[in-house]
C-alpha cells in the first residue's frame, strides 16, 4: 500500500509540474504575434535583414539609414555615425543578437502577413530563453534530491514561479537580446557549477564551453560579460583562499580555473577597437564621475524593481536564515545546495553593482537575474524545510519560516495586477499605434516601397514592414539629406526628438490628417513594467482606445 501511495504521489507531482510548465508556456507564447514590433525590435529586425543581405549589420542601405545610437557631432556640426571604416558596419552595439535575429528574419521572409512576420521574428528569441530556463533547472535538479518525487516537486515550483514572473515572460517574447542573454546566463551558471561544485563536467568541457559562452555573452550584452568575469574570479579566488593544501597548490588551482576567463579576454580584446565600447564606457564614467548619489539612486531602483517584480526579499531572507542556521549537521547534498545558493547570491550582487553603473536603468538590463533569484530561493527553501523536518519544535526555525512566508506572500499579492493584466492580454488582442498606422498604409498604398514616410519614432519598424524610405527618425542620423525630401506621409509621435523637422516638412506641403481612434502613446508597446524606468514608460496590457484627447494621426500629402 505504501508503494502504491508513493507512486500516486509521484504521478500527482509529475502532473503538477506539467501543468506549471504548460501555464508558463501559454503565458509566454500565446498571442506572440501581437502587437506589431516596437522601436527596439524594429532595430533588431532591420539589422537582421541587413545580415541576410550583406552578411553583417550595414548602416546604409539602398533607401534607409539604420542606426541605433544618438550620433556624435563634430565642432562644425557634422554627424559622426559610429560605423567601421570601409564596411559601413554598425559599431554602436555587438552583433550576436542581430545574427541570431536573422533566423527569424529569414523565416519571416516566407510570408506577407504582418502578424505572421512578427511571430516568426519573435519565436527564436522566446524559444532560446525557454531553453535557457530549462537548462538551469536541469543543472540544479541533481542536488535537490535523489528521489524523483522531490525533483518533480522542485520542477513544479520552478515553473510555477517562472509563470508568475510576468516581467520575465514579457521580455522573453521580444525580438531583442533579452531571451538570448537569459539563455547565455543560465548556460554559464550551469557550466561553472557543474565543474566547480558538482564535478560533473570535465576540465576540457569546462574550458571549451566557458570560453565560447563568455565570448557570445560579450557580443550580446557586454556589461553582463563583465559581471560573469567578476563573479567567477571572486568565486575562484575565495575557493583558493579557503582551500586546503599548500599556497602554491591553491594558486595553481586558481590559475587553472581561470584559463577560460583569460582565453575569453584574449578573444574579446581585439573587438574593443572595432566596436564603440570604450567611447560608451567613457561617457558612462564621465556621467557618474561626480555623482555617487546617481549611482546609489540606480542601486535603489534596481533593488525596488527586483523586490517588486521578482522574489528578491524572500530569497534574501531565506538565504540569511540558511546561512545563520548552519550547525554543521547538513549532509553532503545539502552542503552542495548551500554552495550553489551562495554563488548565485554572489552572482546577483556582482550583476547589480556593475550594471547599475549605466546612466539609464531599464528593467531589461536585469532580466537575467530572474531565474538566478528563483533557483536561489528554491534551493534554500529545500534546505530549510529539511532542517525544519529534522527539528520541528525549534521556535527559532518556526519564526524564520513565518517570516519567509510573509515576505513571499506579500510579493505574491503585489504582483496580482501584473498576472491579471497578462491573462487579459492573452485572451484579448492588444493593439498599439503602429497596429493602426501600418495596416492602414499597407492597404491604402499598393506600392508602399515607393513611399517616403517621415516620423520621429519607431522608424525602423516602418522600414521593416512597409519597405518604404523612412526619413528623419528618432536620432536624425541622416537629417540634412532627409530634409531635402518631401514625404508622402508624416507620422508625428509624442516625442520631442526631431519634432521641429517634421513640422518644417509639413509646412512645405499640403497634407490631410487621418485620425485613428487610439491614444497617441509614446511606443507601440514595450516589456518593462516598472514606472521607475526612464520616462516612466511601461507595458500596456490592453488597447488604449480614445474617442477624444491626443489620438494617433497620420498626415497624407494631397495630390
Amino acid at each position: 500500500m505504501a508503494t502504491i501511495g508513493h507512486r500516486a504521489g509521484t504521478q500527482l507531482l509529475a502532473f503538477l509540474a506539467f501543468i506549471a510548465l504548460l501555464a508558463f508556456l501559454t503565458l509566454t507564447f500565446k498571442h506572440i504575434s501581437y502587437p506589431l514590433l516596437w522601436h527596439d525590435e524594429g532595430d533588431t529586425a532591420m539589422f537582421a535583414t541587413r545580415v541576410l543581405e550583406f552578411g553583417y549589420p550595414k548602416v546604409h542601405g539602398e533607401k534607409n539609414v539604420v542606426y541605433g545610437l544618438k550620433p556624435r557631432r563634430s565642432a562644425d556640426g557634422a554627424l559622426d555615425l559610429r560605423t567601421s571604416d570601409g564596411l559601413d558596419a554598425y559599431t554602436g552595439a555587438p552583433w550576436a543578437y542581430y545574427y541570431f535575429g536573422a533566423i527569424g528574419a529569414a523565416l519571416a521572409n516566407g510570408t506577407d502577413d504582418l502578424y505572421a512576420k512578427t511571430a516568426r521574428l519573435r519565436l527564436p528569441f522566446a524559444l532560446i530563453g525557454v531553453v535557457g530556463l530549462t537548462l538551469l533547472l536541469w543543472g540544479v535538479l541533481e542536488v535537490v534530491s535523489s528521489r524523483p518525487s522531490r525533483r518533480l516537486a522542485f520542477a513544479a515550483a520552478y515553473w510555477m514561479l517562472a509563470a508568475y514572473s510576468v516581467s520575465l515572460i514579457l521580455h522573453l517574447r521580444e525580438a531583442r537580446y533579452y531571451g538570448l542573454i537569459v539563455f547565455l546566463s543560465c548556460a554559464l551558471l550551469v557550466v561553472f557549477l557543474r565543474h566547480h561544485v558538482t564535478n560533473r563536467l570535465s576540465y576540457t568541457g569546462y574550458c571549451v564551453l566557458m570560453t565560447g559562452l563568455l565570448f557570445l555573452t560579450f557580443n550580446t550584452l557586454y556589461p553582463v560579460y563583465a559581471v560573469f568575469l567578476a563573479a567567477f574570479a571572486l568565486s575562484l579566488g575565495w575557493n583558493a583562499l579557503r582551500g586546503s593544501g599548500t599556497r602554491r597548490a591553491r594558486v595553481r588551482a586558481l590559475l587553472v580555473g581561470a584559463v577560460p576567463l583569460l582565453a575569453s579576454l584574449a578573444l574579446t580584446l581585439p573587438l574593443l577597437g572595432f566596436f564603440d565600447f570604450l567611447g560608451q564606457t567613457r561617457g558612462w564614467m564621465e556621467a557618474w564621475q561626480s555623482s555617487l548619489s546617481g549611482y546609489l539612486a540606480n542601486l535603489g531602483i534596481v533593488a525596488l524593481n527586483l523586490a517588486r517584480y521578482e522574489f528578491l526579499v524572500a530569497a534574501l531572507v531565506l538565504r540569511l536564515v540558511v546561512a545563520l542556521g548552519d550547525d554543521g549537521s547538513d549532509d553532503s547534498t545539502t552542503g552542495v545546495r548551500r554552495r550553489i545558493a551562495a554563488f548565485l547570491l554572489l552572482f546577483c550582487a556582482c550583476y547589480v553593482l556593475l550594471v547599475a553603473i549605466t546612466p539609464f536603468i531599464w528593467e531589461r538590463y536585469f532580466i537575467a537575474l530572474s531565474p538566478a533569484i528563483t533557483v536561489m530561493l528554491l534551493l534554500d527553501a529545500w534546505t530549510f524545510v529539511g532542517r525544519l523536518r529534522a527539528d520541528p519544535s525549534s521556535h527559532r526555525k518556526v519564526l524564520a519560516c513565518v517570516t519567509v512566508v510573509i515576505c513571499f506572500a506579500a510579493n505574491v499579492v503585489l504582483r496580482i495586477p501584473d498576472l491579471r493584466g497578462r491573462l487579459f492580454e492573452i485572451t484579448h488582442r492588444y493593439e498599439g499605434p503602429l497596429d493602426y498606422i501600418i495596416p492602414y498604409l499597407d492597404e491604402s498604398y499598393p506600392n508602399t516601397e515607393e513611399l517616403v514616410i517621415a516620423t520621429n519614432y519607431e522608424d525602423p519598424v516602418l522600414m521593416y514592414y512597409l519597405g518604404s524610405r523612412v526619413t528623419v527618425g528618432y536620432y536624425g542620423a541622416n537629417l540634412p539629406e532627409d530634409l531635402t525630401l518631401q514625404p508622402h506621409v508624416i507620422v508625428f509621435r509624442p516625442w520631442r526628438n526631431q519634432r521641429h523637422a517634421l513640422e518644417a516638412l509639413k509646412s512645405r506641403g499640403r497634407y490631410e490628417a487621418r485620425v485613428f481612434p487610439i491614444r497617441s502613446a509614446m511606443t507601440n508597446n514595450m516589456p518593462g513594467l516598472s514606472p521607475r524606468s526612464p520616462g516612466g514608460i511601461v507595458h500596456r496590457f490592453e488597447t488604449q482606445h480614445a474617442e477624444s484627447g491626443p489620438r494617433v494621426t497620420v498626415f497624407e500629402r494631397l495630390p
